[in-house]
């Protein structure tokens, strides 16, 4: 219903001119004004529709009341409809914002109708495209998704609170004052950012950007230029903070690089070195360096530097553990996070000095007993490290071991793949020639390119006398010996003893004294030997003494009898892929141990790897239930689930129950059905072989393996040691999810004792007599409903509540004589009475879980235009939770009686909190909450 505002001091004139509005608008409300009180009154009321005002008032004049109505209601259409103006107050009164003028005469009286007809029109549409900006305006600055608009040159024109708080600025002005220095929120305008440059154009990206308190975030930007508002091309953009997300990918990606790297890599200097860069990047830090651990010395050996001294560092010398972060990190078996070098008792200092690094996050390096070292990420400045950093680094330290392991494993097993093809060559010649001469080159061959060796050569040895039979000199073959066997020498002495005699320095050996050797480094001499007797001797010759490794001399073992060495070939190759097989079945349980909490997800991994390394035909795991003392199958892979028991199995009674009973693996050949109560009916084969094995951990009994073969089969120890670290991984991934079930029930329980310790609290303010009665459960339903619609953040609602249900708990310091005084308190009074804001907060603020609770008990006296207390804050100061309480409690107070005083009506609560809109509240949020007061009067929330 309209209503019309008539400031008109002639009684004739008031009645005259409302009959004739209330004839061109019928039902309309005619609000009149004779006097100063009734003006002062329509002054505060809310706006009208329009206004008709007289030029000659007994209280002020037309003008300045057309001023004062236009200073209170900006929007509201003013008629000047007099009998005492003239051109000039005319002229007057249209300058001063006066929308139309008219002298009192009767032919104008239907000119003036037409006139409020044609504003209220003109009004109407106006306050609709003002509600839509409104709107638009609302929705920029709270709207989750932080936005902005900037020229198309990068200068930051708008941004929304979203994104001032994910840059970290205090305000909307600083933001926009760094925006004009720092073009494309800090962004270089280069090829690796394409910005829109035609009108309509759009781009995206992934960036990193700096925030306001030095942090750096990854953020997801989308910009459009388009046309603003007929005003010119603008950047309209927004943006959100992926940092977690890319991080994640970036230590992902650094994993995945480091697993690729490892298989490709054949020296383990270059995969450290790749694992150091990677490291790196991915912790976004300075340096990196990788150390060595000898254990027998218990010294820290540098290995690779990526960063700072990369080519000075792998020349150091060893440092004694106990003073390094290597010997520390190791001793720990986890990360460590040093803040500063310096404050840390695990670095000595002089060592210390050497480098630039002042913060370190130092991972042990150790995998399936072996023990590789530590991986050190340096920062050259002190800093703190976040739980997801050292969490992160823990995963790549477990990540990275395994990666060292299964590269050492497999440059094993390339040396070995090596060492069969050698032998496989020489086997090939051996099958394929009858040119012993052409078999001993090759084999010769074979050990120059393996052992990079220039000198080596072959005897035969046949009724006590040695015979050249092939020899390579400086890398070249030749046809006879360099220098004959002695009587007394080395060739002799092996083929005679039919042991190997390996010489490191040959110029220092008692068998080369007086000796002539056209080389003088290291030789080592095997015996050739078939069927135990000795047919030849095989000597390998170094310039410069050397120092053969285990490699090496396994190498010269192999291929100094060809026949075994043949015969090994497939038998090494094959147990080398079969560990390998098996250390990937291993890796792929214990990845899925880690990464789920579902032991049915796991248990499923674990039975397919189980049936496909130990080439079962079936298997099964039944995990114990302690309280009852039984067992209950989880998880059946290769026979029918119907087929095994369906309830709970008492030990002792059947071949699982024996196993759990006993705790001792039991193997049975002659397998039948009801040993182990199956339905024989719902099998199609029965199987033949049975292997039940416990799976403890720490010493607790958590279920039972079964593996079931449908042919005969005799399990060798191999295969049962191999079966039992399997059955040792499922027992560990069956008490990790038992362990985190429990974690979970537990911290259940405990924040439910939280929330209602917090209850508590509320209730005695009640019974106190400081809160009415109801008044904190009617505040926390009201301000969760509303907080609902306001914060997206489940995690900042539970803080909400506990906030609204603490809100109070300051005055539990306040004296009764102030807190319960009858009559107004005094200044002095009243001073004590505000404090109790202050101390809620020292109350709540040593209590870690609360102190996200703490802005409703310490902020929601507070008021928008910084009227308020303790602090005096003002606007988005003030935390949002408390601006959202501040309204629900003024509500409350208003419509609950009270012993001085009764309910206020609801229209009349909803008016003052409109009036206060801007002044003690947060307008956003008070024309919000009204909005759901009206809906919900309506029926509709």
């Amino acid at each position: 219903m309209a209503r019309f505002l008539l400031v008109d001091a002639n009684p004739a004139d008031r009645v005259l001119i409302a009959r004739h509005v209330q004839e061109a608008f019928p039902g309309v409300e005619i609000v009149t004004v004779e006097n100063r009180s009734q003006w002062e009154a329509a002054l505060r009321a809310e706006a009208p529709d329009a206004a008709i005002i007289e030029y000659r008032l007994s209280w002020t004049d037309g003008i300045q009341a057309l001023v004062a109505l236009k200073e209170r209601f900006p929007h509201c259409p003013v008629v000047m409809f007099t009998a005492a103006g003239d051109e000039m107050a005319a002229v007057r009164a249209m300058k001063a914002g006066l929308d139309d003028y008219f002298p009192k005469k009767p032919e104008n009286y239907p000119l003036l109708m037409d006139t409020l007809r044609r504003l209220g029109e003109t009004a109407a549409a106006r306050r609709k495209g003002r509600q839509g900006e409104d709107r638009y305006q609302f929705l920029f600055d709270e709207i989750p998704l932080a936005l902005f608009l900037m020229t198309p040159d990068g200068k930051l024109l708008k941004a929304n609170a979203a994104l001032v708080r994910t840059l970290r600025y205090p305000d909307e002005e600083t933001l926009l004052a760094q925006g004009a220095q720092e073009r494309y929120l800090g962004l270089a305008k280069d090829e690796n950012i394409s910005w829109p440059v035609a009108e309509g154009d759009s781009a995206s990206f992934i960036a990193r950007l700096q925030c306001y308190d030095g942090a750096r975030i990854w953020a997801d930007i989308n910009v459009h230029l388009a046309r603003v508002g007929g005003a010119g091309l603008f950047l309209e953009g927004s943006l959100q903070d992926v940092t977690r997300r890319q991080e994640r990918i970036r230590h992902l990606a650094a994993m995945t690089r480091i697993t690729r790297i490892a298989l490709q890599q054949n020296e383990q200097l270059a995969v450290m070195r790749a694992i150091g860069e990677q490291l790196k990047e991915a912790f976004d830090a300075d340096s990196c360096y990788l150390t060595f651990w000898d254990e027998q010395e218990n010294k820290v050996l540098p290995g690779v530097a990526v960063g700072y001294a990369e080519d000075a560092y792998p020349l150091m010398d060893a440092a004694e553990a106990d003073a390094t972060f290597t010997g520390a990190v190791l001793r720990e078996n986890r990360v460590l996070a040093v803040e500063d070098v310096f404050e840390s008792s695990l670095l000595r200092r002089d060592i210390a000095e050497k480098f630039p690094v002042r913060a370190v996050l130092a991972l042990p390096l150790k995998a399936y007993g072996k023990t590789f070292g530590a991986a050190l990420v340096g920062f050259h400045r002190s800093r703190s490290f976040a739980e997801e950093e050292i969490r992160r680094a823990d995963e790549l330290a477990v990540h990275i071991s395994l990666v060292l392991a299964t590269s050492s494993l497999l440059q094993d097993a390339r040396q070995r793949v090596a060492e069969l093809e050698s032998v496989r060559q020489a086997a090939l010649q051996l099958t394929s020639s009858l040119d012993s001469r052409m078999v001993f080159d090759a084999i010769l061959q074979q050990i120059s390119k393996l052992l990079q060796v220039a000198n080596t050569h072959i005897f035969l040895y046949e009724n006590g006398r040695l015979r050249f039979a092939a020899g390579i000199f400086q890398g070249e073959g030749i046809e006879r010996p360099v220098a004959e066997p002695r009587r007394d020498g080395i060739t002799f002495k092996v083929a005679r003893s039919g042991k190997a005699i390996v010489v490191e320095d040959a110029g220092a050996h008692p068998l080369f004294q007086n000796y002539h050797l056209p080389f003088k480094g290291a030789i080592a001499s095997f015996p050739l030997k078939i069927g135990g007797n000795v047919v030849g001797v095989l000597n390998v010759g170094y310039d410069e003494p050397h120092r053969f490794q285990p490699s090496e001399m396994r190498i010269l073992e192999l291929l100094a009898d060809q026949a075994a060495i043949a015969v090994q070939n497939a038998s090494l190759y094959e147990n080398v892929q079969r560990g390998y097989q098996r250390l990937q079945s291993l890796r792929t349980i214990d990845a899925t141990i880690t990464s789920s909490m579902d032991i049915n997800i796991t248990l499923g991994v674990f039975l397919t790897q189980v049936i496909h390394q130990l080439e079962a035909d079936a298997a099964a795991v039944a995990l114990y239930d302690s309280s009852t003392a039984t067992l209950r199958y989880a998880r059946v892979r290769g026979m029918p689930r119907n087929a095994f028991p369906r309830g709970d199995v008492r030990l002792g009674l059947t071949l699982s129950g024996k196993v759990a009973l006993q705790k001792e693996m039991l193997v049975v050949d002659d397998f039948s059905v009801e040993q182990n109560r199956l339905d024989g009916s719902a099998l199609t084969r029965i199987p033949v072989t049975y292997v039940g094995m416990p799976l403890i951990a720490k010493g607790e009994l958590q279920g039972v393996l079964e593996i079931y073969r449908f042919e005969p089969f005799s399990p060798g120890r191999e295969w049962l040691e191999f079966a039992e670290s399997l059955a040792t991984q499922a027992a560990i991934a069956v008490e990790n999810s038992r362990l985190f079930d429990r974690l979970q029930r537990f911290n259940f329980e405990l924040e439910m004792a939280y929330d209602q310790t917090l209850e508590g609290w509320a209730r005695a303010l009640e019974l106190r007599g400081v809160e009415p009665p109801g008044h904190t459960s009617r505040l926390l339903e009201v301000t969760m409903g509303f907080a609902r619609l306001v914060v997206p953040d489940e995690k900042r609602l539970l803080d909400i509540r506990r906030g609204v249900l603490l809100h109070d708990i300051g005055k539990m310091a306040i004296s009764d004589a102030v807190l319960f005084k009858d009559g107004q308190l005094d200044d002095a009074e009243w001073e004590i009475m505000r404090r109790h804001p202050e101390y809620a907060r020292q109350l709540l603020e040593p209590i870690h879980f609360l102190r996200d609770a703490i802005e409703i008990p310490y902020a929601h006296h507070e008021r928008w235009d910084g009227s308020g207390y303790p602090r005096g804050l003002k606007g988005e100061q003030i935390p949002l939770s408390a601006r959202i309480f501040a309204i629900v409690d003024v509500w409350d107070a208003l419509t609950t009686p009270r012993p001085y005083r009764p309910a206020w009506p609801r229209e009349k609560a909803i008016r003052y909190l409109s009036e206060q809109a801007g002044r003690l509240f947060d307008p956003s949020l008070v024309y919000r909450f009204v909005d759901i007061l009206h809906a919900r009067s309506l029926g509709r929330g």
